[in-house]
């Protein structure tokens, strides 16, 4: 299959696929062999690279000259400039595993570049023999047509700073264009590892640097469509930098940088700014010596900002920020070496920065106090495993189950259950034909309804992938293999429309055959549709067709649950009299059919008569009426079927309707997602719940955007993740009182470990607060997605060109200090106030890498020569040791602990080392003195008491840094709120 393809465009310019290793000889085999090695003469070379041999020579170059460069890098040019000279299309670029010298640029154009899974193509810079710029990748000076490009896989390895110091990995110069990288390490580049530059959209992901001059430039870019997230590396002299030209603004979002992140001894700048740019950063966690700031600024005008959330840096005495024009120096707002948020605009006042810059009227960030927010007794039954995921229809038109991107977004998602093969087209699914089995006959049937324009459409683009040799078997093939490589579960749709019982029991034994769950069976598709009368008509038909399904499941598969399709109750549709009569009189038939465990709806919020002109104004008229739908006709409509029988009710497609793509990839959209999902988990009998859908090219139902070879994720990606928790078997729902705060609605649980959690839906359009929360709330991780307009997404949609919302993530004190954008969803979890300790250990156990908790988690440290010896119930300590985690505590508690060193400067935990004079004990932060001890003397019990509570990062030693550990024993700990 060319995975490149869209099928929805498959009789347009078609997508020129190259695999290095079959176009061009076993290119694997001679990653460091010279052209003349492999070719013998250059008229073979020249027939062997038709297009690079033509450039080299019109560029005045010998031809000799090409026979002693790199065989790897005359193929992958002579690839590029061929698809370059290819009419229409783009170009995917497959590389095969090995190491391969470089000797010339690489270049690149619009189209795809992807190495091998899991770093195995490594391309090393060879410049004892460099011809040209000392540039390893760049784009080739040719027009561009699609004006995207995507890079991904790769290892790239360039000179070293003492070789070649002006030396670049990877140097984008092309205006508007949209560029994606995914899976790169980037090593030894003097220079730049990545620069790009004039983009209007980038996103970088999953990235290593080390040892580079910066590791990521940003410059000329314009619009807000720019993110870098999951990044990590070391010795980089700096990691950000970014350059505004002109006028033109741009926004970048920086995110998730660390655990292990650091920047060279000699300088180790995190960031550095010029012109009129919007960096954000959160969960940053960076460390480096040095004495210049971490961030530089520098031209910057009104509009630029720098802020963060979540930062966590290491070094001593370095101002966080300094403003060069200004000669201005700034700290950070909560100290530098703790978990803070910081924001700086030009013409900050010296000194401190605030944690926020403020997006309410005048900066104001709107209490939600002249009320409260409380959370009571356990209220309902505890909730069983809520099977939740996402509807697959026509997933395999677009995406490989081998694709690596996809299953990577899955295994991060964790759904419970895919569903196969989808909605509508379930109805014409044949397990004996190829792709969907869709068959023309089928298509006809239902000629002249909305449904017919659907599943031609299908069929149209199924045919042609097949008539172009791109579907070879039945996609059943593929929803095995996907369930497999991620764990997933299936939720299959039988065909009871133009299908067989035989076809139903060979599919449900193909995923038999193969171990692949089927968690239950949905005996048709919306079957109370007048495009169905032919087959159904009544659910006195529909039951009677049904009926044979359900005995052949019953009979060989025993215990295999059987959904049956119910009809939306009227209040959801808006019916009239008639209509929620036929609705009432279907589900009651079918809660009282002696077969079948659950009654199946869909339940999309179509607000038809949002058509204004403007469009802010129809997404808020949308967004209030998706609001009422699943706030207040979902839950009626739920009781109502509850009150029917003792069938388990299955929502296996919902979602934001109604010229969706005014909605879709919005907070609109979000905001209904975490609406219908408390809904859901208020209702006992839903035991079954599918988004509609997972993946698409567009920007509408979908969960996650295919663009080519990459997998995007929508906001709905991110409020899924988010959402994940709620789903846990064991948790007590807790009645949640709001009074005075208007548009913020609350569900909170226990969950079975033990901690509180609590969803906050807030459609107020006011950025508020939590310090109307009633009750003690401390050590709270949070994590929040929104925005100040409920318009943006995480990018494009209907409304906004660019958007910029992800989740956020971080660790409060307090659950006053947690904040929430006017339009936003929130979910918060602590561990509840007791007498007792919050977290306890005994050192049981010999694994010196982990802490074995009692009471709350263990505790492990990823890096061994900062772990300890752990044994016979007790630790013996280094000078290196460290144990990191994030906790609010008010005293430590040390039992039977034994300092065999008590000299000034080590380390106990991130709060306390001697200081002053040996053995003393000290606050680090406020100077107190906690206690005075002796080497040699073994403390029964050392009580470390702060008077309230305070951020402590590491339980024994600096966080991560492990130097100057205090040489002690100890032979418990417990740590109190």
């Amino acid at each position: 299959m060319l995975t490149g393809l869209n099928p929805a465009k498959a009789s347009g310019p078609a997508t020129r696929v190259v695999d290095l290793q079959y176009a061009y000889g076993p290119v694997g085999d001679l990653g460091m062999h010279t052209v003349g090695e492999v070719c013998g003469s250059e008229a073979a070379m020249a027939a062997r690279f038709p297009a690079w041999s033509a450039h080299w020579a019109g560029m005045g170059h010998a031809m000799a000259d090409m026979m002693d460069m790199s065989y790897f890098s005359c193929a992958w040019n002579d690839a590029v400039l061929a698809g370059a000279e290819s009419p229409g299309g783009s170009t995917v670029i497959q590389l095969p595993a090995g190491e391969f010298r470089v000797d010339q640029t690489l270049y690149v154009l619009d189209g795809v570049f992807r190495g091998a899974p899991g770093g195995a193509t490594r391309l090393v810079m060879d410049t004892e023999v460099w011809q040209g710029r000392p540039t390893l990748m760049q784009v080739l000076a040719l027009p561009m047509r699609s004006g995207r490009m995507e890079i991904s896989d790769l290892v790239l390895v360039g000179p070293g700073k003492q070789t070649l110091p002006e030396a670049c990995g990877v140097w984008i110069d092309w205006p508007g264009a949209s560029c994606t990288m995914e899976r790169i390490t980037a090593e030894g580049f003097g220079g730049t590892a990545i620069n790009i530059i004039g983009a209007s959209a980038t996103g970088l992901r999953d990235l290593v640097f080390r040892d580079n001059g910066t590791a990521v430039r940003l410059d000329l870019a314009v619009g807000g469509d720019h993110t870098v997230e999951r990044v990590n590396g070391s010795s980089n002299a700096t990691w950000f930098g970014a350059r505004a030209g002109g006028l033109e603004e741009f926004d970048w979002h920086i995110a998730a940088v660390g655990p292990d992140a650091n920047g060279r001894a000699e300088s180790g700048r995190l960031l550095q700014l010029e012109g009129l740019a919007r960096v954000d950063l959160n969960q940053v966690t960076f460390a480096a010596a040095g004495s210049a700031a971490w961030i530089e600024v520098s031209a910057a005008r009104e509009g630029s900002r720098v802020s963060g959330t979540g930062m966590r840096v290491r070094g001593e005495g370095r101002p966080w920020l300094s403003d060069l024009d200004r000669g201005m120096l700034y700290g950070a707002s909560s100290g530098d070496e703790g978990g803070f948020s910081f924001c700086w605009v030009p013409g900050s006042p010296e000194g401190r920065l605030p944690e926020t810059c403020g997006n309410g009227p005048d900066g104001a960030v709107y209490k939600a106090g002249g009320g409260s927010i409380s959370i009571g007794a356990v209220n309902g039954p505890v909730l069983t495993d809520l099977e939740w995921g996402y509807n697959s229809s026509g997933l395999f038109y677009s995406c490989a189950a081998s694709d690596t991107s996809l299953q990577n977004r899955l295994n991060e998602l964790q759904p419970h259950i895919l569903r196969f093969p989808g909605g509508t087209l379930a109805n014409f699914y044949h397990p004996g034909g190829l792709g969907y089995g869709i068959r023309q006959q089928d298509v006809n049937l239902v000629a002249g309804f909305t449904v017919h324009n659907n599943i031609n459409g299908n069929f149209q683009n199924e045919q042609a992938l097949i008539a172009a040799g791109e579907v070879t078997r039945n996609y059943i093939h593929e929803m095995i293999a996907l369930a497999q490589a991620t764990g997933s579960k299936v939720l299959y749709v039988a065909n009871l429309l133009t299908g067989t019982v035989g076809e139903t029991v060979a599919v449900l034994n193909a995923f038999a055959n193969a171990g692949v769950e089927v968690v239950g069976v949905e005996l048709g598709n919306e079957a109370h549709l007048s495009a169905y009368d032919f087959r159904f008509g009544s659910v006195a038909n529909y039951l009677a067709v049904a009926q044979p399904y359900a005995t052949a499941i019953q009979n060989n598969f025993p215990g295999l649950k059987i959904g049956l399709n119910g009809y939306p109750p009227g209040i959801l549709k808006d019916m009239g009299p008639a209509g929620t009569q036929r609705a009432l009189d279907w589900n009651t038939a079918c809660s009282e059919a002696a077969f079948g465990d659950a009654l199946i709806i869909h339940c999309y919020s179509r607000p038809g008569n949002c058509n204004q002109s403007d469009v802010h104004a129809n997404f808020l008229c949308g967004a209030d009426f998706s609001q009422v739908y699943a706030n207040e006709k979902l839950p009626v409509a739920l009781a109502e079927l509850s009150s029917l029988g003792s069938k388990k009710i299955w929502i296996t497609e919902w979602n934001i309707d109604g010229r969706y793509n005014h909605y879709g990839n919005s907070m609109a959209q979000a905001l209904f997602y975490g609406d219908m999902a408390i809904t859901m988990a208020q209702a006992p009998k839903v035991s079954m719940s599918a988004y509609h859908e997972l993946l698409a090219y567009g920007d509408g139902y979908n969960l996650v955007k295919k663009t080519w070879s990459m997998i995007i994720p929508q906001v709905n990606y991110w409020t899924s993740e988010l959402f994940a928790d709620l789903y846990v078997p064991g948790n007590q729902p807790q009645s949640v009182t709001m009074t005075g705060i208007n548009g913020l609605r609350g569900y909170a649980f226990l969950a079975a470990d033990g901690m509180q959690h609590l969803y906050l839906v807030n459609r107020s359009g006011s950025p508020m607060d939590l310090s109307s929360f009633a009750g003690s709330a401390s050590n709270v991780s949070w994590t929040v997605i929104g925005s100040s307009s409920i318009v943006e997404g995480t990018g494009p949609n209907a409304a906004m060109a660019q958007g910029n919302v992800t989740a956020v993530s971080g660790v409060a004190a307090s659950i006053a200090s947690v904040q929430l954008p006017a339009y936003a969803i929130a979910h918060l979890k602590w561990i509840p106030v007791t007498n007792g300790p919050l977290w306890s250990t005994t050192f049981s156990g010999t694994q010196g890498c982990t802490l074995t908790a009692m009471t709350g988690s263990s505790v492990s440290q990823p890096i061994t020569q900062r772990c300890a010896n752990i044994s016979g119930g007790q630790v013996v300590t280094h000078a290196k040791t460290s144990f990191p985690m994030q906790v609010t505590t008010s005293k430590v508690l040390l039992l039977g602990v034994t300092f065999s060193n008590v000299g000034v400067g080590r380390w106990i935990n991130s709060r306390l080392r001697f200081q002053g004079q040996p053995g003393r004990i000290c606050d680090v932060v406020t100077g107190q003195v906690m206690a005075t001890v002796s080497a040699g003397v073994r403390y029964e019990q050392l009580a470390l008491d702060f008077g309230g509570p305070v951020p402590v990062e590491s339980l024994i030693g600096r966080p991560n840094i492990g130097n100057k550990t205090a040489l002690m024993t100890i032979e418990g700990m417990k740590l109190f709120p």
